[in-house]
C-alpha cells in the first residue's frame, strides 16, 4: 500500500478511461483495530441497496452498499455511483463541481447521491479500483 497513488494514478490515466475525468471511487474494506486489514484484495463496487423502490429509505434518499467483486479486475471496472468513503480524482473535480456542504447543510445520507449526480453532469466518470486500497473501522 505504500506506492497506492501511483497504482491508482497509473489506473486512472491509463487508455480506456478519459484520465481527466475519471474518479476511481468505492467504500473502503474493513479494518479492526490494532492493525488488522482485510486480507482479501477484492475490491468493492458500489451499487444500489435494492432494486425499485427498495433502494430508497423511509425518508426517499437512496440508498447504496458496496458488493465485493468476484477477482480483482485487471483494469478499473465503470461504476454507477461515487463513493464519499474513497474518490481519487484529478483537482479537476474540486473545480468543475465543488462540495455542496454550504448548499446542504449537515446531509448525511444523500450525500453520495446528490455530488455523483453533480459530478456525472459535469462530465466525470466513477470505476471501481483494482483492489482495495484504503481501510474504514
Amino acid at each position: 500500500l505504500e506506492r497506492a497513488h501511483e497504482h491508482l494514478a497509473r489506473a486512472r490515466a491509463n487508455g480506456r478511461t478519459r484520465a481527466h475525468a475519471a474518479i476511481i471511487t468505492t467504500y473502503p474494506a474493513w479494518y479492526e483495530r490494532p492493525d488488522s486489514l482485510s486480507p482479501d484484495p477484492r475490491p468493492p463496487l458500489m451499487c444500489a441497496r435494492a432494486a425499485g423502490a427498495g433502494a430508497f429509505g423511509a425518508d426517499g434518499m437512496l440508498r447504496l452498499r458496496a458488493r465485493t467483486l468476484a477477482s480483482c479486475p485487471a483494469e478499473p471496472v465503470p461504476a454507477l455511483f461515487w463513493a464519499a468513503g474513497f474518490a481519487f480524482s484529478s483537482a479537476e473535480v474540486i473545480r468543475a463541481a465543488p462540495y455542496a456542504a454550504q448548499v446542504l447543510p449537515g446531509l448525511f445520507f444523500g450525500e453520495e447521491a446528490c455530488m455523483g449526480a453533480r459530478l456525472w453532469t459535469s462530465g466525470f466518470d466513477f470505476y471501481c479500483p483494482t483492489h482495495s486500497v484504503v481501510y474504514h473501522l
